[in-house]
């Protein structure tokens, strides 16, 4: 059974404006931060991650409960969470 998310699903994007960097999906705008803060498109990278995030959370977390888990699933999912880590700070 699938678990019905209640957020709002991704991939989410940033989108940089004159003075704000907007964070939205497809369909709808997440919120925006304004390019005043000297951190704003790292915050607008975090939060575009929040999607992806949540479902490696939410993968990983049967995987390290498995005490026989394989070294290459175990390399898999060391790999994804790097390229999230890498998608975040890539600013």
């Amino acid at each position: 059974m699938t678990e019905k998310i209640k957020h709002t699903p991704g991939p989410w994007r940033v989108e940089p404006r004159y003075d704000a960097i907007i964070i939205s999906s497809e369909h709808h705008t997440i919120c925006e931060t304004f390019t005043i803060l000297g951190n704003a498109k790292a915050n607008a990278q975090l939060i575009v991650a929040a999607p992806e995030m949540y479902r490696l959370l939410k993968d990983v977390i049967p995987i390290l409960d498995n005490p026989h888990i394989s070294q290459t699933e175990h390399h898999e999912y060391s790999k994804t969470i790097k390229d999230i880590l890498n998608k975040i700070e890539e600013v």
